[in-house]
Order: C-alpha cells, then structure tokens, then sequence
C-alpha cells in the first residue's frame, strides 16, 4: 500500500472540498469530504481499508482519540447534535450516500456537516 499516495489523496479532497463548499457546491464537496476520509483512513491503516466497516473500524478510534484533544470540536460536535465519533463517521458518510442520491439533506445540514468534517480533517 502506497501511504504517499493515500497522503496526497488527502490533500488534494481535502482542498476540493473546500473550494466546493465556499462556491455552494454541496454535492460535490460532499463527496469530496467522503474521498479524504477514506483517504486519510488508509495513511493510518497497515492494510487497504475498502468497505464502509473497514473505514469505520479504523477511523473512529482515530476520531475518539483526537476529539479527546480538541474541546473546540466537541463543543462543535455537540452543537450539531453528534454524540460521538461514531455518529460523526455516519454522518460523513451520509454525505457519500447523497452524493449517489441515496438520502436528502437540506443545504443548511450540508453546510454544517460538510463544515464541520473539514474543520476536523483539517486538526487531523
């Protein structure tokens, strides 16, 4: 598993996802946020993590240790009605599932959880 890559991937969603979120592009930024999650998941894996459970698994202990960190993210995490890193990974992918047309979300929790994600991807 190339992590350089899986890096760079990072970076590069990470960065498009903001550049979609401030021109209101909430479909693409969504999904954006989605592709730097997976991404930066596989940085931190010592195998390829492919599915949603794999993802899961992996993520949202990193997610718990660092939110452990950052009180700003869980005041934040609490504001939006998160109650743990868990419900933070399901809503992230949530926003895959919109991007495919799977779900709806107003704009105004687009915003929020697509704000939110890249503030936390951003201290990671």
């Amino acid at each position: 598993m190339n992590i350089a890559l899986y890096q760079q991937r990072f970076n590069e969603h990470l960065q498009s996802a903001k550049t979609h979120c401030q021109r209101s592009d909430y479909v693409q930024a969504s999904e954006k946020v989605w592709g730097a999650i997976s991404a930066f998941t596989n940085t931190q894996s010592k195998t390829e993590c492919r599915s949603k459970d794999q993802k899961r698994t992996c993520f949202v202990p990193l997610l718990y240790k660092h939110l452990m960190k950052k009180q700003e993210l869980v005041t934040e995490m609490q504001r939006l009605g998160f109650k743990g890193s868990k419900e933070i990974f399901e809503a992230a992918y949530d926003l895959h599932v919109f991007f495919y047309g799977g779900i709806n979300l107003s704009d105004k929790q687009l915003s929020e959880r697509i704000l939110f994600l890249i503030r936390v991807l951003e201290s990671l």
